[in-house]
């Protein structure tokens, strides 16, 4: 019943993944779909997913800064 359970949750992180994936393209939440799924994920894959966490979370911090950095030239 364990493998099952380890299954079926994996198979459902990686399908919101695949799904805040698509949604970078298409309109929606995917800044909220992807950190869930990761924490779906992180229940079987702890190692794993930390790594891409942080590469998510580098990626969230240098998208602000260029932000910031944009709007205090339109400012």
């Amino acid at each position: 019943m364990t493998q099952i359970r380890k299954l079926i949750v994996s198979i459902l992180g990686a399908i919101l993944l695949l799904f805040g994936i698509l949604m970078i393209l298409l309109p929606g939440p995917a800044i909220i779909i992807i950190p869930l799924a990761l924490v779906v994920l992180n229940t079987q894959h702890p190692e794993t997913v930390r790594k891409y966490i942080r590469k998510f979370q580098r990626g969230l911090s240098r998208a602000a800064r260029w932000l910031d950095k944009k709007i205090k030239q339109w400012g």
